[in-house]
């Protein structure tokens, strides 16, 4: 079978001489697109590869899971045991008779963080404080990342980078300085829905024992709405709604819940209260980048239209600024064409053709 190229080759010099300018533009693309539907070349197994700076984005349209659409809640059982590693939860389904109430009420008022301490919200570990004080040996960040993102999508979960690390990813390239080696952040945003943040907490065990992570939780009317995956060096454990700090940038995961029929292709953030179009959310793009300090690729999940969530979030994102992290952004509307439409389509076709350059 002929590749897109030779395709492309045999057309441009059949009907080149013939078609110039925006008419050979216009012809091309009809092509291209017509051999991509044909041959299925942006089905569930294929990717398209955009290079920048620093970074190989693998624009892929494969869904990686529809588990994060589902509406449902991490709870806390009442009876649980503090320290043991233990604890007891389990997902509250929004179709269930048993999920539906709570989960009604816990939305009817939440807001956002500023909602954690006027409910009396609670942190807890998955792990004993003796057991995170006597663990001395700890991976790093990246090691940890690229662990917990594989892990989850052979769960069939989703995990994508968020906020300001969503920002290095597409802006340096890296989540550290490569002239100095340090992090950029002391710690890294994620977004995950509640099945992954269930999943995330259910390997806990085996983040402690390979890598010397662990997970603390936020929760309030026993609904968790934050998790923090932290590294055990360096790290005084607290029951109180800190700042992680340790020898590693934590890995802040903003759970995010599908809204109700009112807002039902919206997934809010609980932890800073934006809300998100589903369509701008999903399906996660998959990136390769290198980070410094890191000998691997490091592969990451980010939103299917990350430019268009950033110019929401932030506007000029690819300026540096002080400002803290967005909070209450609405960010819902439709959704518009971006990096992973006809952007990533010009881009092949200027790589295929040799850099045509098409007048307006």
């Amino acid at each position: 079978m002929y590749g897109v190229k030779d395709i492309f080759g045999w057309l441009v010099r059949s009907f080149g001489k013939e078609l110039k300018g925006r008419r050979l533009f216009v012809f091309c693309t009809l092509t291209l697109t017509a051999y991509c539907l044909l041959t299925e070349s942006f089905s569930n197994k294929d990717s398209v590869s955009v290079s920048r700076p620093g970074v190989t984005r693998s624009i892929s349209v494969h869904h990686e899971t529809p588990q994060p659409l589902n509406n449902s809640l991490i709870k806390f059982d009442d009876a649980f045991l503090q320290g043991t590693g233990a604890l007891a939860y389990q997902i509250l389904d929004y179709h269930t008779d048993k999920g539906r109430e709570p989960i009604d009420n816990f939305l009817g008022v939440w807001k956002d963080m500023s909602s954690f301490s006027s409910l009396k919200g609670m942190v807890r570990y998955l792990r004993s404080h003796d057991d995170i004080s006597k663990r001395h040996n700890c991976a790093s960040m990246p090691n940890v990342l690229q662990w917990l993102t594989t892990e989850m999508i052979r769960r069939e979960c989703s995990i994508m980078v968020a906020y300001g690390g969503l920002i290095h990813v597409f802006r340096e390239g890296d989540f550290a300085n490569r002239k100095n080696g340090k992090y950029f952040d002391d710690d890294l945003d994620l977004w995950a829905s509640s099945s992954t943040a269930f999943n995330i907490m259910k390997v806990e065990a085996e983040l402690f024992e390979t890598f010397g992570w662990t997970v603390r939780t936020f929760s309030s009317n026993a609904f968790v709405v934050l998790l923090q995956v932290i590294s055990c060096c360096g790290h005084s454990p607290a029951n109180e709604h800190l700042k992680a700090k340790s020898n590693e940038p934590s890995l802040e995961v903003h759970i995010q819940h599908k809204g109700t029929k009112q807002m039902e292709n919206v997934m809010l953030d609980f932890w800073h209260g934006n809300r998100i179009s589903q369509a701008n959310l999903y399906p996660p793009l998959s990136v390769e980048m290198k980070v410094t300090g890191f000998p691997e690729l490091l592969r990451v999940q980010v939103p299917n239209q990350p430019e268009i969530i950033l110019k929401c979030l932030y506007g000029n994102w690819k300026v540096f600024s002080n400002t803290r992290g967005p909070v209450m952004k609405n960010c819902t509307g439709k959704k518009l064409q971006g990096v992973a439409g006809p952007l990533t389509l010009f881009s092949l076709l200027k790589s295929l053709l040799g850099g045509l350059r098409v007048k307006a």
